[in-house]
């Protein structure tokens, strides 16, 4: 018998969600983080579930969910959203039971509808008898670029297979069976296919940017609490401040992004390009990506770069950088987090040798309704609730 039970520590969440194939929005900071208010006004409400089964003495977690509960304007009740989750494997005899149960939860917490945004390609059948929704608009942006960094049979490129061949004989390891050695041999192999993979997967003026313009940037990877770190967030802040005028978007506050990189901690990778094109010139910050990251992927969450970043198209090897970083540290796969206007999803698409094909569509928002609310109430507040989402999520 499966019973819902929240959990309250944090390590053995993160655990959890890190080790069965959770997305890095599903971790205890990102759940801290926006429970944090923004400019006086109260976000959301954070609860951490899990679905246990009690027939074992163990209570063995058969799924999990990080769900966010925010007040609606009346008469609806609560909203509540687990965002890019839940954590529950597609193959799993338990799969509908266990969404009752989250859905069941989110009714006791008074909640019209339950929203769930998964990173799947496809709605699992299973989910045919929970009468749900295919929203009309979706929270994040579905069309992306999810790049595979623990497969090398993901790769479709008939056209190039001689220059991949090429690659992957230069660096091709044996395994000597049987030995630790071997199969560390084995595992670098691999990580290097997918490696020349991905290199010879790219359109050829993206390949030569990333080469050409690492000579002239240092790339560093930083975690919260290393010495580095608020050296290169005061300029992180300048940069994206400065982007945010140019191009007219809004962004949270420094204290935001200061107590969601604490939130985070190593799970958040601040990435920087810094300035070597002249030896005299002082190393300043050009460039950056912040990516949070479990094994199940790495997500883009924020980037861009200043006048100069641009000059030195130093955003090319940083992000080959980070997918680099995906690769051998076993990351299923590296998003890229949308493909949104024309010039950052052409820059994106480079890494796909501009193949849109090679683009991945995810589900988009699926609702759970729970309350029976009139028609006419639900259509005029779901615009209302859909932005305050958004605003909420950058």
């Amino acid at each position: 018998m499966l019973k819902i039970k929240e959990i309250n520590n944090q390590e053995t969440w993160d655990n959890y969600i890190s080790n069965n194939n959770g997305h890095p929005l599903q971790l205890w900071g990102w759940g801290e983080v926006k429970t944090q208010s923004i400019s006086g006004e109260t976000n959301w409400e954070v609860k951490r579930i899990a679905a246990i089964d009690e027939s074992s003495n163990a209570q063995i977690i058969l799924g999990a969910a990080q769900i966010l509960f925010r007040k609606a304007p009346s008469p609806l009740g609560k909203l509540a959203y687990i965002p890019r989750g839940p954590v529950v494997a597609k193959t799993s005899p338990n799969f509908e039971n266990i969404f009752s149960l989250f859905k069941q939860y989110a009714k006791e917490q008074g909640s019209f509808t339950l929203k769930i945004e998964p990173d799947w390609k496809e709605i699992p059948e299973q989910l045919n008898k929970l009468n749900f929704t295919q929203s009309s608009t979706n929270i994040f942006i579905s069309n992306t670029l999810a790049l595979n960094t623990s497969d090398p049979k993901w790769y479709s490129l008939e056209n190039k297979s001689n220059s991949i061949s090429r690659l992957n004989q230069k660096n091709k390891a044996k395994p000597t069976t049987g030995t630790i050695t071997g199969t560390l041999d084995y595992i670098e192999a691999q990580h290097k296919e997918i490696e020349n993979n991905l290199l010879t997967l790219m359109s050829r003026s993206t390949r030569q940017n990333v080469r050409k313009a690492a000579k002239n940037v240092i790339i560093d990877k930083v975690h919260f609490g290393e010495p580095k770190f608020q050296i290169y967030f005061e300029q992180f802040y300048q940069i994206y401040s400065d982007t945010s005028a140019r191009a007219s978007f809004p962004i949270h506050n420094k204290d935001y992004y200061l107590n969601l990189a604490k939130q985070m901690g190593n799970y958040l990778d601040f990435w920087v390009a810094k300035n070597n094109e002249e030896e005299n010139e002082p190393q300043s910050v050009v460039s950056f990506l912040w990516n949070i990251k479990t094994k199940h992927c790495s997500f883009e969450l924020y980037g861009g770069m200043n006048e100069k970043g641009q000059k030195l198209r130093a955003n090319y090897p940083l992000k080959w950088n980070a997918i680099k970083d995906a690769i051998y540290s076993d990351t299923n796969f590296y998003d890229m987090n949308g493909l949104v206007s024309d010039g950052v999803s052409s820059f994106k698409l480079g890494f796909v040798g501009n193949d849109q094909s090679k683009s991945t569509e995810w589900v988009g928002t699926i609702d759970f309704p729970i309350k029976k609310i009139t028609r006419l109430a639900f259509d005029t507040f779901l615009p209302k609730i859909k932005n305050f989402i958004r605003k909420t999520n950058r």
